[in-house]
C-alpha cells in the first residue's frame, strides 16, 4: 500500500532542510503543496523534479478525493509553504482521511517556526500554549485573552504584518504591559528578534513587514490583587476624579502602573463606590 509522507520544509533559509526530507521528495511520485511557486524554489535548489499538485485552504476539500485516488497508486509527500504541515496550514483533512482509509502516514520532521522562536525567547518556561493566529473579531480576542490572562504558561501567537500593531495594542489594554518576545522573518535575510515590554514593541514595529511570532510572558503569581488595589487607591487620592471621565481615570492609572485596563476599571469602580 502507498504511503503519505508529511514533510517539514524550511521556514525561510532553504538550507534548513534534512537529508531525509530531500531524499523523500526525490523518491515520491507526487508532492502535494500549498503554492507551487514557493515549493518550486526549494525543489529547484536541490534539483528535485517530482511532479507537484496544489492543495491550499480554498481547494482542500474539493481536491481531497483526487489526492486520495492518487494515493491508491502513488507515494505522496505533503508539504506546506514553510515548516511542518497542519500547524496552521492545510493538511489535517487529508491526513485524517488517509489514516481512516488505512494508508501509512509517516512524519519527516523539520523546522518549526514555533519551537525555533521558543528556543531563543529568553523566557524561562516548562509549558506553553499555542494560540495560533490572533482572532480578528473583538469578541473572539476577548474570549482568548480571558482564557489565558491568568495562565502562568508562555503564550505563542502568530500574526500578520498588517494586524500586528492592533494585536499588540489590544493585548496591552486588556491584560497589561507584560514581557514579550517578537520574532520577525525567522531564518530569513531580515530576521529580527525583539525582547522587552509590549509597549516598547509597539514603538519598535511602527511599520511592520513580514511574518511575526509573538511570545507573551505568562501570568506571574503574586499578591497582585491587594497590591494593585492599594496602589490604585493611592493614585486616585492624588487625582481630581470628580472632574474626570472614568476612561480618563483608567488611562491615567494605566500609564502609572501598567496594570491591565480591565482590572484597573474594575478596581476603580469598587473604590469609587466605597467612597460614596
Amino acid at each position: 500500500m502507498s504511503t503519505l509522507y508529511v514533510v517539514g520544509t524550511p521556514i525561510g533559509n532553504l538550507e534548513d532542510i534534512t537529508l531525509r526530507a530531500i531524499r523523500i521528495l526525490n523518491e515520491v511520485d507526487l508532492i502535494v503543496c500549498e503554492d507551487k511557486r514557493i515549493t518550486s524554489r526549494l525543489l529547484n535548489k536541490y534539483n528535485i523534479r517530482t511532479e507537484m499538485t496544489s492543495y491550499y485552504n480554498y481547494n482542500k476539500l474539493s481536491k481531497l478525493s483526487y489526492i486520495l485516488s492518487e494515493l491508491e497508486k502513488k507515494n505522496i509527500a505533503l508539504v506546506s509553504d514553510a515548516g511542518m504541515p497542519c500547524i496552521n496550514d492545510p493538511g489535517q483533512e487529508l491526513i485524517i482521511s488517509a489514516i481512516n482509509l488505512g494508508f501509512a502516514v509517516i512524519p519527516i520532521p523539520g523546522v518549526s517556526s514555533i519551537t525555533t522562536a521558543m528556543s531563543i525567547s529568553g523566557m524561562i518556561f516548562d509549558q506553553w500554549i499555542f494560540a495560533g493566529f490572533f482572532p480578528k473579531q473583538k469578541t473572539k480576542r476577548m474570549e482568548l485573552l480571558d482564557s489565558i490572562s491568568n495562565d502562568q504558561k508562555v503564550i505563542v501567537i502568530l500574526e500578520s504584518p498588517h494586524r500586528l500593531l492592533s494585536c499588540l495594542k489590544f493585548i496591552l489594554d486588556y491584560i497589561g504591559d507584560r514581557n514579550i518576545t517578537v520574532c520577525r522573518e525567522m531564518t530569513k535575510l531580515y530576521e529580527e528578534i525583539f525582547r522587552g515590554k509590549i509597549s516598547e514593541a509597539i514603538d519598535v514595529f511602527t511599520k511592520p513587514k513580514g511574518e511575526f511570532i509573538i511570545l507573551l510572558e505568562g501570568h506571574k503569581k503574586s499578591p497582585d490583587v491587594l497590591n494593585s488595589r492599594n496602589e490604585i487607591a493611592g493614585i486616585l487620592k492624588d487625582m481630581d476624579v470628580d472632574k474626570l471621565k472614568t476612561k480618563e481615570i483608567v488611562n491615567n492609572v494605566f500609564l502609572k502602573t501598567g496594570f491591565s485596563k480591565k482590572n484597573i476599571y474594575k478596581i476603580c469602580l469598587e473604590l469609587m463606590k466605597e467612597k460614596k
